[in-house]
């Protein structure tokens, strides 16, 4: 059996998409919920997981997995805009914002979106940037696949994202699984 150019892509895709959904990030279209099961991370522990294409400029073609074991993990909502922030032995930080009709993170597709915070506000935008590497221009989705506020207060989000930079194809996947800590009644923000 002869293999076209396009065949040849066709199956490098397909091997691509079983590789990365097999830990847990999606390569193509919108993933299930229950898609990033199959990860090294605790489920109940507060990891960000990303996978950089090759040819991605932000990840550099690499994979992360951060845990408050040995990085500071950072994560504020305000209204309908989601920041994390990473120190360790790297340095990230990411936006999420969700259409402005929206009050509050929501689970849901964000799709079509541009660089936060020049995006639509009608849309929502997206902007995941670090280690000296950023966008100009950018295009993606991100997806909450569950939120849960205490008392107003952020207490708990999963969220998935791809980003492609400057018009190419390479992409940076990643998943956020963040927990609050907490204490009594209340919660608090669990920060490292």
């Amino acid at each position: 059996m002869r293999l076209t150019r396009t065949s040849s892509m066709m199956i490098s895709a397909l091997i691509i998409t079983i590789i990365l959904a097999g830990c847990g990030v999606v390569a193509t279209g919108v993933p299930s919920a229950t898609n990033h099961a199959r990860t090294a991370v605790p489920p109940e522990a507060t990891y960000v997981i990303l996978q950089s294409d090759t040819g991605d400029f932000i990840g550099g073609g690499q994979a992360f997995t951060y845990t408050l074991a040995d990085t500071h993990i950072n994560v504020s909502a305000m209204r309908g805009h989601l920041s994390v922030t990473i120190v360790g032995d790297e340095r990230w930080s990411g936006d999420f914002q969700v259409p402005d009709s929206l009050k509050q993170l929501q689970p849901g597709y964000y799709g079509d979106l541009k660089r936060y915070p020049f995006h639509n506000p009608v849309k929502g935008g997206l902007n995941w940037s670090g280690e000296g590497r950023g966008s100009n221009k950018l295009t993606g989705w991100f997806a909450v696949d569950s939120v849960t506020y205490v008392k107003g207060v952020l207490a708990a989000i999963d969220l998935r994202f791809e980003q492609h930079s400057e018009g190419a194809s390479p992409a940076l996947r990643g998943q956020i699984h963040w927990q609050g800590m907490r204490r009594g009644s209340e919660t608090t923000p669990l920060l490292r």
